[in-house]
This record gives structure tokens, sequence and C-alpha cells, in this order.
């Protein structure tokens, strides 16, 4: 099995990844938390893709890990310095204590049976 990452050459497959990975998680959160997040987990793939500056799946789980313990300046807390980055993640950096917990949950629900095929 490929990192799905590697197939990745434009902001519009991250984004088609991102949408099926919410979707296709094994215990999905609701709709609204997947649509908040999905711009996220966009930039997130991109970024770790050959056409950003690589990494792969570990990197977004490293990523997501970040955000869980940043407190104000999401993009800044992964690298992400790209203008359509950076507004994605400060979308982050807006939300109250636990709507910020149900994106970073949201996040890892998708992340997290990815990662593991790698484990």
């Amino acid at each position: 099995m490929t990192d799905p990452t590697n197939t990745i050459t434009t902001s519009e497959q991250a984004q088609v990844l991102a949408h099926a990975m919410l979707r296709l998680a094994p215990d999905p959160s609701e709709g609204v938390w997947q649509t908040i997040s999905e711009p996220m987990l966009t930039v997130l793939l991109h970024t770790a893709s050959p056409a950003g500056r690589g990494g792969g799946l570990s990197w977004v789980d490293a990523a997501v890990n970040a955000l869980a313990t940043d407190s104000g300046d999401a993009a800044g807390a992964v690298g992400i310095s790209d203008d359509a980055g950076r507004s994605a993640l400060s979308r982050l950096d807006r939300l109250c204590g636990l709507q910020r917990e149900s994106v970073i949950v949201t996040l890892r629900q998708a992340v997290t049976p990815w990662t593991a095929a790698w484990a």
C-alpha cells in the first residue's frame, strides 16, 4: 500500500483526498465538523505531498499532534507559511476550546486509520 499523499500534485487532489478521508473514517465526526476540518486537512495533505514539501502521512499525523498542543498560531505550529495555508489553518485559532477539540478529533479520526497502515 502506498502513501496516498504521494499521488497529490494539486490542491484540488488534496481536497478530494481530504473529503474522502473525513467521510470514510471508521467513526466519523458530525458533518459540520467534517466541513470545518476539510480545508485544514487539505492544507496538511498538500503540504505533505511531493507537490508541497513532502513528509507523507507521518508528517500529517505529527502536524495534527502539533495542532492539538498549539494555542494560538496553528500555521506556525506546523510550519505553514504560504498565505492560503495560513488562512485555512487560522480558522482553528479562532475557535473556542471545545470547538477546537472537535476539529482536532475530526482530523485525528480521518488520519489515524491511514497512519496505522504504516505502523
